[in-house]
Protein backbone atom coordinates (compact mmCIF):
# COMPACT_ATOMS: atom_id res chain seq x y z
CA UNK A 1 0.00 0.00 0.00
CA UNK A 2 2.85 2.41 -0.03
CA UNK A 3 2.55 2.30 -3.71
CA UNK A 4 0.75 5.43 -3.03
CA UNK A 5 3.41 7.38 -2.94
CA UNK A 6 4.01 6.41 -7.12
CA UNK A 7 0.90 8.01 -7.92
CA UNK A 8 2.98 10.33 -9.92
CA UNK A 9 4.15 7.58 -12.82
CA UNK A 10 0.57 7.27 -13.45
CA UNK A 11 -0.26 10.82 -13.45
CA UNK A 12 0.58 11.26 -17.53
CA UNK A 13 -1.52 8.14 -18.30
CA UNK A 14 -4.80 9.23 -16.61
CA UNK A 15 -4.14 12.57 -17.94
CA UNK A 16 -3.94 11.15 -21.14
CA UNK A 17 -6.42 8.62 -21.46
CA UNK A 18 -8.95 10.74 -19.58
CA UNK A 19 -8.59 14.10 -21.12
CA UNK A 20 -7.99 16.12 -17.48
CA UNK A 21 -5.48 18.49 -16.20
CA UNK A 22 -2.56 17.91 -13.39
CA UNK A 23 -4.05 19.27 -11.07
CA UNK A 24 -7.31 17.64 -11.20
CA UNK A 25 -4.71 14.36 -11.45
CA UNK A 26 -2.60 14.78 -8.64
CA UNK A 27 -6.04 16.22 -6.68
CA UNK A 28 -6.68 12.33 -6.34
CA UNK A 29 -3.13 11.66 -4.28
CA UNK A 30 -4.10 14.43 -2.11
CA UNK A 31 -7.28 13.39 -1.29
CA UNK A 32 -5.54 9.85 -0.54
CA UNK A 33 -3.05 10.88 1.79
CA UNK A 34 -6.06 13.15 3.61
CA UNK A 35 -8.31 10.17 4.28
CA UNK A 36 -5.04 8.50 5.48
CA UNK A 37 -4.24 11.28 7.86
CA UNK A 38 -8.24 11.45 8.89
CA UNK A 39 -8.11 7.62 9.37
CA UNK A 40 -5.27 7.35 12.12
CA UNK A 41 -6.12 9.92 13.73
CA UNK A 42 -10.07 8.99 14.20
CA UNK A 43 -9.60 5.42 14.10
CA UNK A 44 -6.20 4.15 15.70
CA UNK A 45 -8.57 2.98 18.87
CA UNK A 46 -10.69 1.23 16.68
CA UNK A 47 -7.89 -0.84 15.08
CA UNK A 48 -6.53 -1.33 18.88
CA UNK A 49 -9.99 -3.17 20.05
CA UNK A 50 -10.32 -5.27 16.71
CA UNK A 51 -6.70 -6.65 16.76
CA UNK A 52 -4.45 -6.36 13.80
CA UNK A 53 -5.89 -9.13 12.00
CA UNK A 54 -9.27 -8.17 11.68
CA UNK A 55 -7.80 -4.65 11.00
CA UNK A 56 -5.43 -6.27 8.08
CA UNK A 57 -8.76 -7.81 6.35
CA UNK A 58 -10.83 -4.53 6.98
CA UNK A 59 -7.75 -2.27 5.27
CA UNK A 60 -7.52 -5.19 2.19
CA UNK A 61 -11.39 -4.84 1.81
CA UNK A 62 -11.44 -1.01 1.55
CA UNK A 63 -8.30 -0.77 -0.42
CA UNK A 64 -9.22 -3.41 -3.30
CA UNK A 65 -12.53 -1.87 -3.79
CA UNK A 66 -10.14 1.40 -4.21
CA UNK A 67 -8.43 -0.09 -6.93
CA UNK A 68 -11.49 -1.77 -8.43
CA UNK A 69 -13.27 0.91 -8.17
CA UNK A 70 -10.65 2.97 -9.72
CA UNK A 71 -10.12 0.80 -13.18
CA UNK A 72 -13.67 1.14 -13.49
CA UNK A 73 -13.93 4.79 -13.52
CA UNK A 74 -11.18 4.84 -15.63
CA UNK A 75 -13.01 2.68 -17.99
CA UNK A 76 -15.75 5.16 -17.72
CA UNK A 77 -13.84 8.32 -17.60
CA UNK A 78 -15.65 9.24 -14.46
CA UNK A 79 -13.44 11.53 -12.53
CA UNK A 80 -15.77 12.03 -9.39
CA UNK A 81 -15.85 8.31 -8.93
CA UNK A 82 -11.63 8.27 -8.95
CA UNK A 83 -12.10 10.56 -6.35
CA UNK A 84 -14.31 8.76 -4.18
CA UNK A 85 -12.59 5.22 -4.64
CA UNK A 86 -8.47 5.98 -4.68
CA UNK A 87 -9.16 8.67 -2.81
CA UNK A 88 -11.31 8.36 -0.58
CA UNK A 89 -11.43 4.29 0.27
CA UNK A 90 -7.85 4.10 -1.08
CA UNK A 91 -6.60 6.74 1.92
CA UNK A 92 -8.93 4.93 4.43
CA UNK A 93 -7.66 1.41 3.47
CA UNK A 94 -4.11 2.77 3.03
CA UNK A 95 -5.02 4.36 6.96
CA UNK A 96 -6.12 1.40 8.42
CA UNK A 97 -3.46 -0.63 7.07
CA UNK A 98 -0.73 1.36 7.84
CA UNK A 99 -1.59 0.99 11.63
CA UNK A 100 -2.23 -2.71 12.25
CA UNK A 101 1.04 -4.09 11.15
CA UNK A 102 3.03 -1.23 12.59
CA UNK A 103 0.84 -1.26 15.92
CA UNK A 104 1.98 -4.83 16.08
CA UNK A 105 5.37 -4.52 15.40
CA UNK A 106 5.86 -2.40 18.18
CA UNK A 107 4.62 -5.14 20.47
CA UNK A 108 7.48 -7.27 19.45
CA UNK A 109 10.54 -4.96 21.11
CA UNK A 110 9.10 -2.98 23.75
CA UNK A 111 12.50 -1.91 24.69
CA UNK A 112 13.18 -0.40 20.94
CA UNK A 113 10.12 0.83 19.73
CA UNK A 114 11.31 3.74 17.84
CA UNK A 115 13.48 1.79 15.92
CA UNK A 116 10.39 -0.52 15.31
CA UNK A 117 8.43 1.98 14.31
CA UNK A 118 10.95 3.35 11.86
CA UNK A 119 11.87 0.12 10.00
CA UNK A 120 8.33 -0.47 9.42
CA UNK A 121 7.64 2.95 8.44
CA UNK A 122 10.54 2.02 5.84
CA UNK A 123 8.96 -0.39 4.53
CA UNK A 124 6.23 1.40 3.68
CA UNK A 125 8.18 4.26 1.87
CA UNK A 126 10.40 1.02 0.67
CA UNK A 127 7.45 -0.02 -1.79
CA UNK A 128 7.77 2.43 -3.90
CA UNK A 129 11.26 1.79 -5.22
CA UNK A 130 9.23 -1.62 -6.67
CA UNK A 131 5.56 -0.53 -7.61
CA UNK A 132 6.70 2.77 -9.35
CA UNK A 133 8.64 0.61 -11.97
CA UNK A 134 6.33 -2.30 -12.12
CA UNK A 135 3.18 0.24 -12.54
CA UNK A 136 4.95 1.96 -15.62
CA UNK A 137 5.35 -1.31 -16.73
CA UNK A 138 1.79 -2.69 -16.52
CA UNK A 139 0.42 0.32 -17.74
CA UNK A 140 2.83 0.07 -21.21
CA UNK A 141 1.67 -3.29 -21.79
CA UNK A 142 -1.70 -3.15 -20.99
CA UNK A 143 -3.23 0.07 -19.86
CA UNK A 144 -3.99 2.77 -17.65
CA UNK A 145 -7.14 0.97 -16.12
CA UNK A 146 -5.87 -2.40 -16.75
CA UNK A 147 -3.11 -1.42 -14.34
CA UNK A 148 -5.11 -0.98 -11.61
CA UNK A 149 -7.00 -4.35 -12.18
CA UNK A 150 -3.99 -6.28 -12.22
CA UNK A 151 -2.62 -4.38 -9.06
CA UNK A 152 -5.86 -4.28 -7.25
CA UNK A 153 -5.88 -8.28 -7.79
CA UNK A 154 -2.18 -8.76 -6.79
CA UNK A 155 -2.73 -6.15 -3.73
CA UNK A 156 -5.38 -8.09 -2.38
CA UNK A 157 -3.62 -11.67 -2.93
CA UNK A 158 -1.04 -10.36 -0.76
CA UNK A 159 -2.75 -8.37 1.65
CA UNK A 160 -5.01 -11.37 2.99
CA UNK A 161 -1.66 -13.43 3.14
CA UNK A 162 -0.23 -10.39 5.29
CA UNK A 163 -3.34 -9.76 7.31
CA UNK A 164 -3.85 -13.58 8.27
CA UNK A 165 -0.57 -13.88 9.54
CA UNK A 166 -0.50 -10.57 11.69
CA UNK A 167 -0.53 -11.51 15.41
CA UNK A 168 0.67 -10.21 18.66
CA UNK A 169 3.65 -11.46 20.39
CA UNK A 170 3.00 -14.34 22.99
CA UNK A 171 5.63 -13.71 24.98
CA UNK A 172 4.51 -12.95 28.83
CA UNK A 173 7.51 -10.60 29.35
CA UNK A 174 6.61 -8.45 25.94
CA UNK A 175 2.56 -8.31 26.82
CA UNK A 176 3.19 -7.33 30.59
CA UNK A 177 5.80 -4.45 29.45
CA UNK A 178 3.54 -3.24 26.72
CA UNK A 179 0.41 -3.10 29.15
CA UNK A 180 2.97 -1.07 31.69
CA UNK A 181 3.59 1.33 28.79
CA UNK A 182 -0.43 1.93 28.31
CA UNK A 183 -1.14 2.10 31.70
CA UNK A 184 1.91 4.64 32.64
CA UNK A 185 1.60 7.22 29.90
CA UNK A 186 -0.70 9.82 28.89
CA UNK A 187 -3.85 9.24 27.47
CA UNK A 188 -4.68 10.34 24.20
CA UNK A 189 -6.93 13.20 25.90
CA UNK A 190 -4.29 14.35 27.79
CA UNK A 191 -1.88 14.04 24.92
CA UNK A 192 -4.02 16.38 23.17
CA UNK A 193 -3.79 19.48 25.51
CA UNK A 194 0.31 19.31 25.18
CA UNK A 195 1.82 21.54 23.32
CA UNK A 196 3.92 19.54 21.53
CA UNK A 197 0.63 17.92 20.25
CA UNK A 198 -0.19 20.92 18.61
CA UNK A 199 2.85 21.65 17.69
CA UNK A 200 3.35 18.85 15.29
CA UNK A 201 -0.50 19.43 14.15
CA UNK A 202 0.82 23.14 13.15
CA UNK A 203 3.67 21.51 11.21
CA UNK A 204 1.26 19.14 9.67
CA UNK A 205 -1.43 21.69 8.20
CA UNK A 206 1.82 24.03 6.92
CA UNK A 207 2.85 21.47 5.00
CA UNK A 208 -0.59 20.65 3.68
CA UNK A 209 -1.11 24.00 2.30
CA UNK A 210 2.45 24.48 1.28
CA UNK A 211 2.34 21.42 -1.23
CA UNK A 212 -1.54 22.71 -2.26
CA UNK A 213 0.21 26.45 -3.25
CA UNK A 214 2.93 24.65 -5.22
CA UNK A 215 0.23 21.98 -6.86
CA UNK A 216 -1.78 25.32 -7.77
CA UNK A 217 1.49 26.86 -9.11
CA UNK A 218 3.04 24.07 -10.83
CA UNK A 219 0.08 23.19 -12.62
CA UNK A 220 -0.62 25.42 -15.19
CA UNK A 221 3.09 25.46 -16.10
CA UNK A 222 3.19 21.73 -16.64
CA UNK A 223 -0.07 22.04 -18.99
Amino acid sequence: IGSVYAWSVLTRPIMAEMGITLSETTGVFSTAILFLGITTCFLGNFVEKIGPKKSGLLSTLFFGLAMFGTYLAISWHNLPLIYLCYGALGGVGIGIGYMAPVSTLIRYFPHNRGLATGLAIMGFGFATLFAGPTMQQVTASFGIAENFLIMGTLYVAVMLAASLYLKPPVDGEARVHAKMQVETGPTAADALKTWQFASLWWVFFVNIACGIALFALAAPMAQ
